[in-house]
């Protein structure tokens, strides 16, 4: 196993002797953690089961793993459809070892009995924050606690160990972590926040060299960003005040920093077709105006301004102007970006006429074209640090340097700075040769194609005159790797937070390798603001979770025993009623909802509807996007007329939320047609999976 830290050991530990769900700050190692018990039960006398990671996430795992340990490599198993069928999966569950499997494959696999369920040593759940009622993995953690009896320990059941990085989840809605504890059927909650005793005592011991570097905005920026910020003031009083849907204490905090077009979808999704056009009118401006806040801070001021004559240009071209546009701070916003780029200078500045200087330009417009475009403030400093670092007095030592930006297109940017700008280093090589050009960075392009847009990072190797390629020696691979790891998916996560926690726990690891980190930062910027804000909220989301866990009320049978007596009391009584469920629909709720309720499912590819209840009843079952596009289509019409040629009651089950508002328009006549040319076929309208299986629990005691 990897060396682990002192305060990774004691989670380590904690996690190794109990079943429960682990919370830690991100950016703290869960990883790591994670990956020591994967190490731990790579062999052949364990079968463990890794459920609800990413295909990255196990990408990564089972990369360290090949790297590190090689032998346990060969215990590791992904299974998938395209690389096991039905009896190598069954084959490959008795070898043992720790396999990566797909929810869908796993609850096929354990209702067919494919895979051993008493065998099972135990199940390791990443991103438990995700675990809800009525997912795949709660369908597999309570067939396995229904079944899971280990012959080899005797009575001792299988371990369910749960891990999470992300506290602030937990503390939305109503006991939020009761509820996935009990969906884990785990009794023990274990917190490690960054502010934790034992994490500040260890990453205190070896801190790295840190620099913070606070650059002002340009007295242009500043004045840009006042604009915007009264913009948004102006447009969320306007939004608060027409939208009465909407809760009230939204703020500008909120706004800036948090993921706005989250907070107002939840809320305003049941009524959203009741919504005028004003208010999605200011939703979609709001949105515009924090991505241009976003811009402000990330790119040059020539990406800034031409995403300002775009919108402009936009407006014009549908034949409307959003009312922000003739606000004065909107004014101000655009005098204010034009400046940025081509400077006062261009008040007086006239442009040339190419009949007249057909010999090119003079030296003046050359001059003044060099002049107009004013640089990225953060650009000179990484330039006045970079000079720094080449006038160092251990010029003949290889210089590893980590340039870590917020996303891929920052990096270009950064990138083509350097190449423009060659810088020097002093080396010890005699005054004709006192200096010598950085000469090899690149983009960390040796990474494949679909990796490439998870790293957002440049790396530059700085070396003296005559010392070896680039490629013998790289940049210090842990700080590199970590980066790849980062989810692409997940847009809004706080990239900073967990990239400047992981330098600490690096350095730590490394503490015979001191680093030097320089951190910039806009200062009294929307930059600064999100950064703050997220080491806020984490920090409260965390005291809301040591509240709740000690008022918390964990029952003696939550972690499993009441759904072990409900299912042996099925086992002693007469057989529980079947349903037989096509292999598709274990992508939806449906089958772990029938499943709690006591029906035994029998998975099965059917060639005709999607359920079958009984010998005369099959069901077919259509959401909503689903029902008009097969109508459109007729495909509908061609599985109905299956169902009434095989089955005595054909029944079409319509699924739709009650929250999210629709319209049949035509489809409401082409569902009477339908009718009229199948006088068998029954309608149902249910508004959740639970109501549909009340429906299914009344039509099987009705005719079993």
């Amino acid at each position: 196993m990897d060396a682990l830290l002192e305060y990774e050991n004691n989670v380590y530990l904690d996690m190794f002797h109990n079943d429960g769900i682990l919370v830690m700050a991100e950016g703290l190692g869960i990883e790591r953690i994670f990956l020591n018990f994967i190490k731990l039960y790579c062999d052949a006398t364990n079968l463990v089961i890794v459920v609800n990671a990413h295909e990255a996430e196990e990408q990564y795992f089972t990369n360290k793993i090949k790297e590190s340990d090689p032998k346990s490599f060969e215990y590791v198993t992904k299974i998938t459809t395209e690389t096991h069928s039905q009896n190598e999966r069954a084959q490959a569950y008795l070898k043992g070892g720790c396999f990566f499997v797909t929810s869908r494959i796993l609850v096929v696999d354990m209702l067919t009995d494919r895979i051993p369920i008493e065998y099972i040593t135990g199940i390791l759940v990443y991103n438990a924050h995700k675990i809800i009622d009525s997912c795949q993995e709660t369908f597999i953690l309570r067939m396995f606690r229904q079944k899971n009896n280990l012959v080899i320990f005797q009575s001792q059941k299988g371990f369910i160990k749960a891990f999470s990085d992300n506290p602030i989840f937990f503390t939305k809605g109503f006991s939020k972590v009761e509820r996935v504890m009990k969906n884990l059927f785990v009794k023990k909650l274990f917190i490690y926040p960054r502010f934790h005793v034992d994490i500040e005592a260890e990453l205190t011991k070896y801190k790295p060299e840190v620099i913070e570097i606070h650059v002002g905005l340009s007295d242009n920026s500043c004045r840009i960003q006042m604009a915007l910020m009264d913009i948004l003031n102006v447009l969320l009083q306007e939004f608060k005040g027409c939208c009465s849907y909407i809760d009230h204490d939204l703020t500008m905090e909120m706004v800036i920093s948090r993921p706005f077009d989250q907070i107002v979808k939840a809320q305003l999704e049941p009524v959203w077709n009741q919504l005028g056009s004003k208010p999605k009118q200011l939703i979609s401006d709001i949105r515009t105006l924090r991505l241009l806040l976003y811009y402000l801070t990330q790119y040059d001021s020539i990406t800034f301004f031409k995403m300002l004559n775009c919108l402009k240009s936009h407006e014009k071209d549908i034949g409307r102007s959003s009312g922000w546009m003739f606000l004065d701070a909107a004014n101000e916003l655009f005098t204010k970006a034009k400046l940025r780029v081509y400077g006062s200078e261009m008040r007086n500045y006239v442009k040339p006429d190419p009949k007249k200087n057909s010999n090119g330009p003079k030296k003046t417009e050359v001059y003044m074209a060099s002049r107009i475009i004013a640089e990225s403030p953060k650009l000179k400093v990484l330039k006045e640090i970079l000079e720094e670092l080449g006038t160092e007095e251990n010029s003949e030592e290889e210089i590893n340097i980590l340039i870590v930006a917020n996303d891929d297109r920052t990096c270009s940017q950064i990138k083509h700075f350097l190449r423009k700008n060659r810088l020097t280093r002093k080396t010890e090589n005699g005054p004709k040769k006192a200096t010598k050009q950085f000469d090899k960075f690149d983009i960390a392009e040796e990474q494949k194609s679909d990796e490439k847009d998870d790293e957002f990072i440049v790396k530059m190797i700085l070396k003296p005159f005559g010392s070896t390629d680039l490629n013998e020696r790289q940049v210090d691979s842990k700080i590199s790797k970590m980066v790849k790891k980062l989810d692409r998916k997940n847009k809004e996560k706080k990239l900073q937070l967990w990239f400047v926690r992981q330098i600490e726990v690096i350095q730590c690891l490394r503490y015979k390798n001191p680093m030097r980190v320089y951190f910039m930062m806009y200062t009294n910027s929307s930059e600064e603001q999100r950064y703050l804000t997220s080491i806020r909220t984490e920090k409260e989301s965390f005291e809301i979770l040591i509240r709740e866990k000690a008022n918390m009320i964990v029952t003696e049978e939550q972690d499993g025993k009441l759904e072990l007596r409900k299912w042996s009391a099925q086992c002693l009584r007469s057989e529980p009623p079947k349903i037989i469920v096509d292999m598709r629909e274990f992508r939806c709720e449906l089958p772990s909802i029938l499943h709690k309720r006591g029906f035994h499912i029998e998975p099965c590819t059917l060639e005709v509807g999607d359920y079958v209840l009984t010998p005369s009843i099959s069901v077919e079952r259509k959401s909503i996007n689903d029902l008009i596009e097969s109508l459109a289509n007729g495909r509908l019409y061609n599985q109905v007329n299956a169902m009434s040629r095989s089955y005595k009651i054909p029944v079409l089950l319509i699924e739709f939320d009650p929250k999210k508002p629709f319209q049949l328009n035509h489809t409401s006549s082409k569902l009477s047609l339908l009718t009229i040319h199948f006088p068998k076929l029954r309608i149902l309208w249910c508004s959740s999976p639970s109501e549909t299986a009340e429906i299914f629990e009344e039509l099987k005691s009705n005719c079993p």
